[in-house]
């Protein structure tokens, strides 16, 4: 899974909250739109064998717009069909609907609650290609 987000916190607590849902996946972080098209560039190249079976992008980077990541990753064919969703603060229409437009599989709004984050991550597990075994249930959850 490879995740770009900016925001040291909302990178934690994604950390966290995987590894408490009990999503097997390794994480592979970016923290700016330069160093996610850096490490995008190399997948597309074929130089490294581990592209992401799951991208989460956040809309709203310090030096950039994730909108240009996932432009990116659409045009490549070799992550093309890589699964993005997009994981931002902004509720914004226009964001949506641009995302949307550019190919992206969902577009979830940043929650406020650990919980609530905790469920979306939980639920993450329909876009990748893991065994369901490899979901484990949400706390709380049966």
């Amino acid at each position: 899974m490879f995740l770009v987000d900016d925001d040291p916190a909302a990178v934690m607590l994604i950390r966290i909250g995987l590894e408490e849902c009990g999503v097997q996946a390794q994480l592979d972080v970016a923290t700016s739109c330069r160093g996610a098209l850096e490490r995008l560039q190399g997948w597309a190249a074929g130089d490294d064998d581990t592209a992401p079976d799951l991208m989460l992008l956040d809309l709203n980077l310090g030096d950039g717009v994730g909108h240009e990541v996932l432009e990116f990753v659409r045009a490549q064919p070799v992550l093309a069909r890589t699964p993005v969703v997009i994981l931002s603060t902004s509720s914004h229409v226009k964001d949506v609907e641009r995302a949307k437009a550019a190919g992206a599989d969902d577009y979830l709004v940043k929650p406020s609650s650990y919980d609530a984050l905790l469920a979306i991550l939980a639920g993450l597990g329909r876009y990748m290609r893991l065994a369901p075994a490899d979901i484990a249930p949400h706390r709380g959850e049966g």
